[in-house]
């Protein structure tokens, strides 16, 4: 049976006068047919067309939808970024400034115990030279107590070589005697005059 195009589609050969139409009914037939496919595809087309606008538009608002996360992401990072370094600078400060008192309280600390040793350190001369000028007075006491020992027993040896020559034999102790006591007496004032002064002394 032969076959022809019609629209760029493979038809069927026109029926035989047998079949009861006409070539010029065919004819109609395929041109009805034909408009109908061209109706068909200019919908498919019109769809298609609305259809890429569509995505087009979807496309473009997830595009602008994803820059505007994506700003809002980078001005996050940004406020993250200078408030990271705002603390790190106020912890730079606050450690410099502990570190400067630090430092400064060392320094007082040092300036101080240098003076606590310094006044120990005088306090201890001033005692030590007083201990030694002790030590001077109670020597050259302790000297001027033998040489006047050494007196008061010529002396009480004079006196009794004196008064064995005038009288009897009773009156050299009698004079001894007088003599130990004036002498007791003298010692005993001595002796409180020099608790008294050592007590009074720093």
């Amino acid at each position: 049976m032969a076959q022809k195009l019609v629209n760029g589609a493979e038809m069927p050969a026109a029926e035989t006068p047998a079949s009861g139409l006409d070539s010029g009914d065919l004819l109609d037939a395929e041109r009805r047919k034909n408009a109908a496919l061209t109706d068909e595809l200019a919908a498919l087309r019109a769809q298609l067309l609305k259809n890429s606008v569509e995505a087009e538009a979807e496309e473009e608002f997830l595009i602008n939808k994803l820059n505007k996360k994506l700003d809002q992401l980078v001005r996050e990072k940004e406020r993250l970024a200078q408030e990271v370094e705002r603390e790190e600078e106020l912890i730079t400060n606050t450690l410099q400034k502990q570190l400067t008192q630090l430092r400064k309280d060392k320094i007082d600390l040092e300036n101080k115990l240098e003076q606590e040793q310094e006044c120990m350190v005088n306090k201890l001369q001033r005692r030590v030279a007083v201990l030694e000028k002790e030590k001077d007075d109670a020597q050259r006491r302790r000297r001027e107590e033998r040489r006047r020992e050494s007196e008061f027993i010529l002396d009480c040896l004079a006196t009794i070589n004196a008064e064995a020559d005038k009288g009897p034999a009773d009156g050299p102790l009698v004079a001894l005697q007088r003599k130990m006591l004036v002498r007791q007496s003298q010692l005993k004032e001595r002796k409180d005059s020099t608790v008294s002064t050592v007590s009074m002394e720093p």
